[in-house]
């Protein structure tokens, strides 16, 4: 089985003390990579590379405090 060269950035951000996060991720998919594969079975048609870009949040409901002993 042969998968597509696949390369990617992403960065997070969370304030400090705050309970939202924000995220990005950008990811390149080399398809292109595949045309050995797929020429070896008779594909005459090309394929190109693509970016996918992704964009999350996440948000922390219930903020656990640690344990203390006094």
């Amino acid at each position: 089985m042969t998968f597509p060269d696949v390369y990617g950035l992403g960065l997070a951000y969370r304030a400090p003390r705050e309970r939202l996060t924000l995220a990005f991720e950008w990811d390149r998919i080399g398809y292109s990579s595949l045309l050995g594969f797929f020429n070896a079975t008779g594909f005459q048609n090309q394929l190109e590379d693509g970016d996918e870009l992704h964009l999350g949040a996440e948000y922390v409901f219930v903020r656990a405090e640690p344990a203390r002993v006094t």
